[in-house]
């Protein structure tokens, strides 16, 4: 058990993000000839990460429904979860990045297709996908947390509550498309240091917040080394569809 000081102390280095940066330089790679991109449950502070790979974007946009649950982050542009709010053809690109497992089942295919009419070139999703191996992954993670008497995030109650998104119903609502699917995102790397932020947290709460920051940065290091991720050990498809 984890006394409510040091618990306090632990949930600051756990609201961490585990991989952003290799999350856009993911998604970045797939926005060759794009120089416009609509970030779907984005934030403005996320479009360095994304011309950091794809340097020659010249207007981003965050959409979102609003802050986020951990503290405030600003956006470009508000809206009502159901509903893009841009004509047809207003960027080059939309993407969608781990923002699908945070929108209702029944509402991602529409939204998928609204950013399809808004985008000129292709929509790029990239999202924690539903199979065995994630489900009983985020059990444990869970468990884990619980048997430390330490709270889930908001975030995460999501991926319950909504459920991961199944890649297959994305590749054959758009199959007219030919999307292009892979597999991405090393399970035994993303848990292992997921486990090691919280383990860290624990024993050293104190110290959890600087030590996690650095724990980051070493496994986006590895994320990004990663070889062809087969999907049995994947945590993310990545899907490219092409107009």
């Amino acid at each position: 058990m984890v006394n409510k000081t040091a618990k306090g102390k632990i949930q600051k280095a756990l609201n961490i993000f585990s991989d952003p940066h290799y999350r856009y330089a993911t998604v970045g790679r797939q926005l060759l000839g794009c120089k416009s991109v609509l970030d779907v449950g984005g934030y403005e502070d996320c479009g360095p990460w994304l011309k950091k790979t794809a340097k020659q974007i010249k207007n981003y946009a965050s959409l979102n429904i609003s802050s986020a649950w951990y503290g405030p982050r600003k956006f470009h542009c508000q809206y009502d979860g159901k509903q893009i709010p841009f004509d047809e053809e207003t960027f080059d690109a939309a993407v969608f990045v781990d923002s699908l497992e945070h929108i209702p089942n029944n509402l991602r295919i529409s939204l998928i297709t609204q950013a399809l009419k808004i985008a000129r070139k292709r929509v790029v999703l990239l999202f924690p996908f539903r199979s065995d191996e994630n489900i009983q992954f985020e059990k444990t993670y869970r468990d884990f947390l619980l048997y430390h008497d330490l709270p889930i995030k908001p975030s995460v109650k999501e991926h319950y509550r909504f459920g991961l998104p199944d890649e297959m119903v994305f590749i054959r609502a758009f199959k007219k498309y030919r999307p292009k699917l892979r597999y991405v995102s090393d399970r035994r790397i993303f848990g292992n240091y997921t486990f090691a932020q919280i383990i860290v947290g624990v024993a050293f709460p104190k110290e959890s917040l600087r030590l996690n920051t650095e724990l980051q940065k070493i496994m986006e290091d590895h994320l990004m080394n990663e070889a062809k991720t087969p999907k049995h050990l994947a945590h993310r498809a990545l899907i490219v569809i092409n107009k």
